[in-house]
């Protein structure tokens, strides 16, 4: 059974039977979420692949893009 903040992470994603092992020397719990749920990305990205054949790698790259492209494009407030 996974422990600490991936098993929470796994069970609030409905995920009941689940093995893990972090490696590293890392004890920090933000990062392991981070990291869980950059697994949980690919994850998602594996299972819909587009018609096109686009890879997850590609999609998450424009994914990003996108948002940042968003944050550029936000109008600038006034003062």
């Amino acid at each position: 059974m996974a422990g600490g903040v991936v098993r929470l992470l796994c069970q609030l994603a409905g995920i009941k039977d689940i093995s893990s092992k972090v490696l590293g020397t890392t004890k920090n719990k933000l990062n392991n979420a981070r990291a869980t749920m950059k697994a949980f990305e690919y994850l998602r990205l594996q299972s819909t692949r587009t018609a096109d054949g686009a890879t997850a790698e590609t999609e998450a790259k424009e994914s990003k893009n996108g948002a940042e492209n968003k944050k550029e494009t936000a109008p600038a407030e006034k003062g």
